[in-house]
């Protein structure tokens, strides 16, 4: 504070209080656009396959510390793909020996829950980012469902307290789809598509010409590489 400003302050209380207001604002604002960089995602994104094929899911975490323990319900439509199996991935074995029961799989009602966990707890959970699970999925038929989370949760373990604790994180849902470009769903990628790819190019979610079926692989625009998509599979219809 230079000289002179604090007798400013004490003379001027409007001053003061605006001041105040000001800086709690910055600091509610900085607090409300901060997001946990710890990511459970899934890949490939987008997920493809044909018809009476298996394809697999990792489901993948990113830049977490101390992870203990994990678990995550993921819905899928049941009517295109059927869930064939889930194995643990290498990513919390790096931290000692693990413990994951048996997976739920309800291919009738289209969801997969399974959990894992080091076993026994430990302080010294796994640092960074790797695969924690990996689904099979057999293809059904064609058509396009996300494979969505529903809800995911990541622990470490507070050893003074002898209690598990919660990892803030966010979670980024998969997405299937065979034919893959298939934008106007009737079954075959052709010049249907790319006209309505064409037509929402270069925008965004928000924007006047925004197609989200166009966004073929999910990162938010229709851009080149969504572009690069289609005409890969240009013709695909079985």
């Amino acid at each position: 504070m230079y000289y002179g400003e604090e007798d400013q302050m004490k003379k001027n209380p409007l001053l003061t209080s605006i001041l105040a207001l000001l800086l709690t604002s910055l600091f509610i604002t900085n607090n409300a656009t901060t997001s946990p960089s710890t990511v459970v995602g899934t890949q490939p994104r987008p997920s493809t396959s044909p018809v009476g094929t298996t394809f697999d899911l990792n489901i993948t975490i990113a830049d977490v510390t101390n992870l203990c323990a994990w678990e995550f319900n993921m819905t899928f439509n049941a009517t295109i793909l059927r869930v064939e199996n889930v194995v643990e991935g290498e990513f919390l074995q790096r931290a000692g020996s693990t413990w994951m029961p048996t997976p739920v799989i309800d291919n009738e009602n289209g969801y997969v829950f399974a959990g894992d966990s080091l076993f026994p707890y430990s302080e010294y959970g796994a640092d960074g980012s790797g695969v924690l699970a990996t689904i099979t999925f057999s293809v059904k038929m064609k058509g396009k469902c996300g494979l969505g989370f529903v809800d995911t949760k990541l622990r470490s373990w507070d050893p003074i307290n002898m209690e598990l604790v919660a990892i803030p994180h966010t979670a980024q849902d998969g997405f299937f789809q065979y034919p893959l470009g298939d934008i106007n769903g009737d079954g075959i990628v052709s010049a249907l598509d790319l006209y309505r790819l064409g037509k929402a190019y270069g925008s965004t979610n928000g924007n006047s010409n925004w197609d989200p079926d166009a966004d073929i692989n999910k990162d938010n625009i229709v851009n080149l590489p969504d572009l690069s998509l289609l005409v890969n599979n240009y013709g695909t219809d079985c």
